[in-house]
């Protein structure tokens, strides 16, 4: 369940991330333009001067009101416009609910909360989670960062059965970079070092140590990205939550 505040009076807005500014809708328009003025093209709400709206359309979205209920659309957007973690399908529209996370663009550069007019005022939480979502959040970002180190000291024991491989390979690199006249020697030694690879049937642990050393890295990273951010790119739980019902 998503935090919520009662704040009698308040008008539909969307609430910028980024900067905490709160923008009102225009209470007396069906349909609602979001993207950057420019000559002719006036959208009733102009993020120009927000911070990375180079990445924002001239003519981005739309929010359309029918009713008691808002609906959000792309149209035809150069970098897509994001709704909960998931890129909106261009001219297709999805209904919006207190809370809602609208990206113009990928990777939150350009973020809005959407607030509606019922009174419900919504506290901004980075990634529209409940404390229960974050939890599970920061909980998945530590068990990836405790993956990567696994991976980072299982390759580190392997990698001493491979360390006449790796000191020949480093010389090889080196004296092919820095060399000169002689760098052709340095061909040699990279040959060198595979052959031995392969003459003392250390193949596969090599094989090994660089899928733990790429596994280390790859977890290390998304872990970080969960526990701070709250997402990787834009997958955020919520995210993860859809795929697993599809």
């Amino acid at each position: 369940m998503k935090n919520t505040q009662i704040q009698p009076g308040q008008q539909a807005k969307l609430f910028h991330v980024q900067t905490n500014t709160p923008l009102e809708l225009p209470p007396n328009r069906s349909v609602i333009h979001i993207g950057k003025a420019e000559g002719s093209i006036q959208p009733e709400i102009d993020v120009s001067n927000f911070p990375n709206s180079y990445i924002v359309s001239r003519n981005h979205a739309t929010i359309s009101l029918e009713g008691d209920h808002y609906f959000i659309e792309d149209i035809g957007s150069s970098n897509g416009t994001y709704l909960n973690g998931m890129r909106l399908t261009p001219t297709n529209r999805h209904l919006l609910n207190p809370g809602d996370k609208i990206e113009l663009g990928k990777d939150s550069l350009v973020t809005f909360i959407f607030e509606d007019a019922s009174n419900l005022a919504v506290i901004p939480n980075p990634e529209n989670l409940s404390e229960q979502e974050t939890f599970v959040t920061k909980l998945t970002g530590t068990g990836l960062i405790l993956a990567g180190l696994a991976f980072l000291s299982s390759s580190l024991w392997f990698s001493h059965f491979a360390l006449p491989f790796v000191i020949v390979e480093i010389l090889g690199v080196l004296t092919v970079n820095y060399g000169g006249s002689k760098r052709h020697l340095g061909w040699v030694l990279i040959a060198a070092g595979v052959a031995i690879a392969i003459m003392t049937h250390q193949l596969f642990v090599l094989t090994k140590v660089v899928g733990l050393v790429a596994l280390s890295i790859l977890s290390l990273f998304c872990g970080y990205q969960f526990f701070v951010f709250g997402k990787v790119k834009t997958l955020n739980l919520l995210a993860l939550k859809r795929i697993v019902k599809t």
